[in-house]
């Protein structure tokens, strides 16, 4: 059936990478992206309660998130990564962590 590097006219494609951009090199900064995220953790689990009457209201409004709703856990990778290691699996996690 011919060369699969050839398309159906049988004309020769390359791959052609292109050197990433600065949103790719940012990403891929792993370290300082943990570090920075589990600093930010404690914020995002404040920012997500249903009890909170700042942030709840306004991602209703701007995001049309229900300020009800039950959103999932910001968990730090390192958090989540030891919980599911614990005899019993996964740990913490999974439902709202206030209760109403």
């Amino acid at each position: 059936h011919g060369d699969p590097a050839r398309t159906a006219e049988g004309v020769g494609r390359a791959l052609v990478l292109k050197p990433p951009g600065w949103a790719e090199k940012q990403l891929n900064k792993t370290d300082r992206n943990g570090k920075v995220m589990g600093a930010v953790a404690p914020v995002a689990r404040w920012a997500m309660e249903r009890s909170n009457p700042l942030t709840r209201p306004l991602m209703e409004a701007i995001a049309g998130i229900d300020k009800d709703a039950v959103l999932p856990l910001f968990v730090p990778p390192s958090q989540a990564f030891s919980a599911a290691s614990k005899p019993g699996g996964g740990g913490k996690g999974g439902g709202q962590h206030d209760q109403h």
